[in-house]
């Protein structure tokens, strides 16, 4: 006999448009979660207090998220072109842009986030990325996309002399290793090969 076991699941997705949220379903195997963004309070976002208005050609994104479950899980949100009237009388046209997803990549950002995380901090490399994403989260995921996206977040970051002055801003160096980067001064190369021999044994290797 088949029973119905119901989960509880909650992300920085469902936060956001839990006022858009109108159900979910078991498809192909795969959880959706329907989001319908023409319920989503857009007012606050645009400042305004105008009636929203919405076209009647609707589409929808699928979005792939981090599954807790032993099923991929999907976002779907319905989206339409919206607008409404300003001050002035004017249509003003608006398209929803949806927080806490990559569109083009289809992905969320915690995915994106988790994927750099494991190459950049933990040295993970991108084949095996690819390999864990699909196997423990059921995410369909090619190196390449991998690949892109720290491509893509590195290209907005600042060269590494300015993250190293804005780190030492927060947190000042005191002390390091000596084999590693020295944060305070540069200590040439030829510092250590004009040191002098202090061992008691160096006299005496070309003793008989």
């Amino acid at each position: 006999m088949a029973v119905t076991v119901q989960m509880q699941f909650a992300s920085a997705v469902t936060e956001v448009y839990q006022d858009a949220f109108v159900g979910s379903a078991i498809e192909n195997g795969t959880t959706v979660i329907l989001f319908d963004l023409r319920k989503h309070d857009f007012q606050s976002e645009l400042g305004t207090k105008a009636q929203l208005c919405w076209r009647k050609d609707l589409y929808h994104v699928d979005i792939h998220e981090l599954a807790t479950f032993h099923n991929p899980i999907k976002y779907r949100f319905i989206v339409a072109q919206g607008y409404y009237l300003n001050e002035q009388n004017r249509r003003m046209y608006f398209t929803p842009d949806i927080q806490g997803v990559s569109t083009s990549q289809h992905m969320s950002k915690s995915i994106i986030r988790l994927s750099c995380y494991l190459a950049v901090v933990c040295g993970v490399s991108l084949r095996h990325i690819a390999l864990l994403l699909s196997s423990l989260f059921l995410i369909p995921i090619t190196k390449w996309s991998i690949k892109r996206w720290i491509d893509d977040i590195g290209s907005h970051l600042p060269p590494p002399e300015e993250m190293l002055r804005q780190l030492l801003t927060i947190t000042p160096a005191t002390e390091c290793h000596l084999d590693g980067y020295y944060p305070l001064e540069f200590i040439p190369l030829s510092f250590w090969y004009d040191a002098p021999l202090t061992s008691p044994y160096s006299d005496r290797r070309h003793d008989p």
